[in-house]
């Protein structure tokens, strides 16, 4: 799957049009229903992909490294 990937996407702050979805080669053939339902999986994807990650980074164990005993050699 071959598409044209905008690299500013970082300072985006307005939603994903048709157009933009349109543009992409592998998308398109699609009519504007089918490209909306594009735009809905997108946007939960994300969202879940999002949740999985906060949730995961909140979830790492922190290693206090003061508490480690060791032993001499």
């Amino acid at each position: 799957m071959k598409g044209i990937v905008n690299k500013n996407y970082e300072n985006k702050t307005e939603d994903i049009s048709i157009e933009a979805v349109k543009s992409v080669s592998c998308f398109n053939h699609l009519s504007d229903e089918e490209i909306h339902e594009v735009i809905i999986t997108i946007k939960k994807f994300t969202q879940i992909a999002y949740e999985i990650f906060v949730g995961t980074a909140r979830e790492v164990p922190v290693i206090k490294m003061n508490e480690i005993k060791t032993k001499a050699a």
